[in-house]
């Protein structure tokens, strides 16, 4: 990753914590102004030992807040293994994701075990992507991890790729949601599109992804 990037992906975190919560890294703490993305972590590497190797050195440089889904593959067990056997000062944080179109909270309990037994403990915090909007249960959905989170099963609990109008269902049931990851960048500005007067109008910050255009910015 350059120095561009780095600054790329910094400014554009910053741009959207200024946007949305007034005061930058001040008020929206929990959130670093670079997180690395997992997604692709053992694409990159045929092994996971390799895997593991590339997260240690993005822990040693400083970055140490990490993204990743029970839908990434073996991305989750990666970065249990992480943090299993990290062995400098810093801690990892780890936010995943609750994919689904299941609206029942068995399937909400299993998802977080599978990923509390990957991660090797509870995650910082739980992204909530809903796929067919059609299918109004996203609230129901959504408010099983607020029940989790209750229980201490995982951290936070976060939307992940929402709309305006459906964001705003989740938080007028009062579904707890800390953040909302979009992906926003010079090539992508949909959350210029109601996204940021909303966010900033709720307190909510944006968590930002894509912030090179997928490399296209690098």
């Amino acid at each position: 990753m350059t120095r561009l990037t780095l600054l790329l992906l910094a400014t554009a975190q910053r741009a959207a914590a200024d946007a949305t919560c007034g005061g930058g890294d001040r008020t929206c703490g929990r959130y670093p102004s670079i997180v690395i993305g997992c997604w692709q972590i053992l694409e990159r590497h045929d092994d996971e030992d390799a895997a593991v190797a590339t997260l240690s050195a993005y822990m040693d440089a400083g970055f140490t807040t990490f993204d990743t889904a029970d839908i990434y593959g073996q991305s989750e067990r990666a970065l249990g293994r992480l943090r299993a056997n990290y062995t400098g000062d810093a801690t990892p944080v780890i936010f995943t994701k609750y994919v689904t179109q299941d609206a029942s909270l068995a399937e909400a309990r299993r998802v977080n075990a599978n990923s509390r037994a990957a991660l090797g403990g509870s995650p910082a915090m739980v992204q909530f992507h809903w796929w067919d909007y059609s299918d109004p249960r996203f609230v129901d959905a959504a408010s099983h991890l607020a029940t989790l989170r209750d229980e201490g099963l995982l951290g936070e609990v976060a939307a992940c790729n929402f709309d305006v109008a459906h964001l705003r269902a989740l938080v007028d049931a009062r579904v707890p949601i800390a953040a909302n990851q979009v992906q926003y960048s010079l090539l992508d500005r949909r959350p210029e599109n109601g996204m940021l007067a909303f966010a900033k109008a709720r307190g909510l910050p944006l968590a930002c992804f894509g912030a090179v255009g997928g490399g296209w910015l690098s």
